[in-house]
């Protein structure tokens, strides 16, 4: 072989090298430490695969027509709010991606919540691995130890069971999943300009990231502040990388203002019952108490004890800006703020760190907008990120050294540091310990409650939570007894919900409900009257005190008293009515209003609203149908009858009966 075509055939092997390096850039050890992360963040959660749906599953998953509807209903997904299969359009929210893979789960295997706690853990758990292998590359300048320390840290940190657990928090999980990818492979098209196409696929990860929810525009402003700190880009070629990424910014925008109505689809009143903020007296007590929070927040980071599901009216008292915690925390977070700015020209890994976590809270903190939740701890899980970075630099700073580590074998990599992984081993055997535990409480909405009321005595709507789950314990009881018991302890902890919010109106109506199984109607009657005196009275607080009225119908009737009998079934219809204009989608509402007609002779009326509840309501099909059959009945179409009772026999073989 010539002497020219050796140097050929040398410079191409050089430049398949160099292509390979590009596009596979990580090392044997690389790849083994992404693994142990995976593999810890897994198995740290394993625990909730088991798990039933808890806190606000059954809003999102388990009441939704839409997502029991299952895979058919994907484009449906696409065109309607978030919680549209539940709350229709009083849903403020339009986040897609989730619905849509709880949708195809539930059609997977329906009623099964393990399947979507598998998938919540497994994208946890995939979601680390990638945050590692990204920082490795993008901090390839830094110890490798500094993105293996902030990764395993984030990985195990309790203050995330309250995403991983709760499988409604898959939204937080795909926004975090395809944020960090579209990072990755934007860092991978910076390497080589010449793959454009990773380009393309990093606009793509962030639109589903933003069709996850709406929090991933954050990533707008973190994805090009870290080209800025860790890239020699300059900045005519950065600009136009971080402008593409207004493409599909605006293109969500669009399409969830035309689902919503409105580009910010905000709620127009946000109640004292979900934030606290509301309570304020006036906007510096408002953002003193937003700064007590914030405060809060770093302590949970740094001593994540203890944990709650529910941190709103009135576990924080709101607060003045004389309060020594808001001083200290407007100190902290301005020094923090000013120590990034100051070194953002100088681009540290620190500053870098500081601005993660503040951009990620400025949408939650309520400080320049006011949301829904006055806090809580799936707030601080994108943002927690930086706070593991800031950790992991200052223990490899003090312990380690942060200048580039040459790659190892794993042995090497472990024994070269003996004080950062003996400390990285006690905090993470600490942390693991908290999150596996913290898990355990989260097995169903009853455990949860029952861990988290004695920690906040204080919080109204845990004591509602509570109150919840023991009306559904005395309602599944079949001894007298029992069912009574439950039901007391039900009112009793209602009663303390309202004692602490007067305002609270779900509880004052589930008060009426508590009576009203106790058979004391007279005091159900007065929780009832004054749950609808409030404008926002849910439709199911309506249509228990129609149902009400529609039991004494039916006393009165059997006992001869026509005239009071109708009177009554008249004030049901009316409730009913009112149910169902409040909450169009509340199938059970549909389905006694339509008894209702039914009772009163309207049987093409009974006919319609039966069908609409049949809309709504994928479980109680066999016996909606069978209704339907029954008004047709009624109205002398014999075979429109068969038709619809045929239809509830083949969903359930109780109703074969009535065909003969």
């Amino acid at each position: 072989m010539s002497q020219k075509k050796r140097k050929q055939n040398k410079k191409t092997s050089k430049k398949k090298k160099v292509v390979k390096s590009l596009i596979n850039p990580f090392s044997k050890l690389d790849w083994t430490l992404a693994g142990i992360i995976l593999g810890l963040s897994f198995l740290v959660y394993a625990n909730t695969i088991g798990h039933d749906f808890a806190l606000d599953d059954n809003s999102v998953l388990v009441d939704s027509h839409i997502v029991r509807g299952g895979v058919k209903n994907i484009g449906t997904i696409f065109q309607t709010r978030y919680r549209q299969g539940t709350f229709g359009d009083a849903s403020t929210t339009y986040r897609p991606v989730s619905i849509a893979m709880f949708a195809t789960e539930w059609s997977i295997s329906p009623e099964t919540p393990s399947i979507h706690h598998f998938f919540n853990v497994l994208f946890y758990a995939m979601a680390c691995g990638l945050l590692f292998l990204t920082f490795r590359r993008i901090l390839k300048d830094y110890s490798s130890w500094i993105p293996f320390i902030a990764t395993v840290v984030f990985a195990v940190h309790p203050v995330h069971t309250e995403v991983v657990a709760n499988i409604k928090s898959r939204d937080e999980i795909m926004v975090f999943f395809f944020g960090i990818l579209s990072l990755y492979l934007i860092w991978k098209y910076i390497q080589d300009e010449s793959q454009k196409k990773f380009w393309g696929f990093s606009l793509l990860a962030y639109a589903l990231a933003l069709f996850s929810k709406e929090n991933a525009v954050n990533f707008f402003i973190l994805i090009p502040m870290t080209i800025y700190f860790f890239s020699k880009l300059p900045m005519d070629r950065l600009l136009p990388i971080a402008g593409s990424f207004l493409v599909p910014t605006l293109i969500f925008i669009g399409i969830r203002a035309s689902i919503l109505g409105s580009a910010t689809g905000i709620e127009s009143e946000i109640h004292l019952i979900d934030n606290f903020l509301m309570g304020a007296d006036g906007i510096v007590q408002e953002k003193a108490t937003a700064m007590l929070v914030m405060g809060k927040y770093l302590l949970l980071l740094l001593f994540p004890y203890p944990l709650i599901c529910d941190y709103n009216y009135n576990y924080i008292p709101v607060t003045n800006a004389m309060d020594w915690r808001v001083i200290l925390s407007v100190i902290l977070h301005v020094g923090m703020l000013a120590y990034a700015l100051m070194n953002f020209k100088k681009k540290t890994l620190l500053s870098f760190a500081i601005l993660f976590y503040l951009v990620n809270m400025a949408l939650y903190c309520n400080l320049f907008i006011v949301i829904g939740a006055g806090m809580g701890e799936r707030f601080l899980f994108i943002s927690s990120f930086g706070f593991c970075l800031a950790l992991a630099y200052g223990l490899s700073y003090f312990l380690g050294g942060v200048e580039q580590t040459e790659n190892t074998e794993l042995n090497d990599f472990f024994s070269k540091k003996p004080a950062l992984i003996g400390i990285l081993a006690v905090v993470t055997l600490v942390f693991s310990y908290l999150t596996f535990d913290r898990n355990r409480d989260w097995y169903d909405s009853y455990s949860l409650y029952e861990a988290d009321l004695p920690k906040a005595p204080t919080s109204s709507r845990l004591h509602g939570y509570m109150g919840t789950e023991f009306m559904k314990r005395g309602k599944d009881a079949t001894d007298e007894t029992v069912k009574n018991e439950y039901y007391d302890k039900a009112i009793e902890v209602y009663k303390k919900a309202v004692e602490i919010h007067p305002g609270y109106t779900e509880a004052i109506g589930q008060l009426g409900l508590g009576y009203f199984r106790k058979n004391d109607r007279a005091t159900a009657a007065q929780y009832y009257e004054r749950a609808i005196q409030d404008p926002q009275c849910k439709g199911s607080i309506y249509s228990n005190y129609g149902t009400m009225h529609f039991m004494e119908y039916q006393r009165l009737y059997s006992e001869g008293r026509v005239n009071e009998a109708r009177e009554r079934l008249n004030v049901a219809k009316e409730l009913f009515e009112k149910g169902v204009k409040r909450q169009a989608n509340y199938s059970d509402g549909w389905m006694n209003l339509g008894s209702t007609y039914g009772s009163l002779g309207n049987h093409a009326k009974a006919i319609e609203c039966f069908k609409t509840a049949l809309t709504y309501d994928p479980v109680n099909k066999a016996q909606l149908n069978y209704f339907i059959g029954t008004a047709y009945k009624n109205l002398g179409q014999s075979q429109k009858s068969r038709e619809f009772i045929q239809k509830a026999a083949r969903l359930d073989s109780e109703y074969a009966k009535y065909l003969k």
